[in-house]
């Protein structure tokens, strides 16, 4: 019985990366660094967008919520967004900047890698600020996408959503996390609800 259930989960893993490669594997990834001094125009977002700070700080303002920006910050935002970027006065936010079709990240929501019970999608944009570990591989993440759009290999598709899928590995957890302590803070006892805020926690 368990030789077949892994024959079964096999194939349904082929059947799965067959129909990607076919029908779903991005041919415009892009990755850049982008350096912002003064607020930005507003941006119709139209893809799936994910930015992460190097340096600086100011603020990532979606649909008119703002979201406070620092070193490591993490955000991911989805096709229709409209944001704009605002530096603190006096500084430069640098960025790196990572995106990829809207196919692309339905399959990765969707495809058995993961095993979610449970996938919540909160109506903002995701936005968590990173420590430590995550911290780490995120910004090898986009080193690494950065390097695979400058050398345009043939495999460079396959690499980059390997990349991608460590991003959006990271933005599910840090989300969970704040699901989480929102859950907990509003089933305290005497705990008055607590205000959404979009900022980063």
């Amino acid at each position: 019985m368990g030789a077949k259930k892994s024959r079964d989960e096999s194939s349904l893993m082929e059947g799965a990366h067959k129909y990607f490669v076919q029908n779903v594997l991005p041919r415009n990834v892009q990755a850049r660094l982008h350096s912002v001094s003064r607020p930005t125009s507003l941006f119709q977002n139209r893809e799936e967008t994910f930015l992460l700070v190097r340096s600086g700080s100011g603020s990532l303002v979606v649909n008119g919520l703002e979201y406070k920006l620092r070193p490591d910050t993490l955000a991911m935002l989805g096709p229709f967004h409209s944001y704009r970027l605002v530096p603190d006065l006096g500084k430069t936010l640098d960025l790196y900047y990572a995106q990829i079709n809207c196919e692309t990240y339905v399959y990765m929501i969707a495809n058995p890698y993961y095993r979610q019970r449970k996938m919540i999608v909160p109506s903002e944009p995701a936005v968590a600020q990173l420590s430590g570990v995550f911290a780490e591989i995120a910004r090898q993440s986009m080193e690494g996408l950065l390097e695979e759009c400058r050398q345009d290999q043939p495999d460079k598709f396959n690499i980059c959503i390997c990349y991608m899928n460590d991003l959006f590995g990271i933005i599910v957890e840090e989300m969970k996390k704040k699901h989480s302590k929102r859950k907990k803070r509003a089933q305290t006892p005497g705990n008055k609800p607590a205000e959404s805020t979009p900022a980063a926690e």
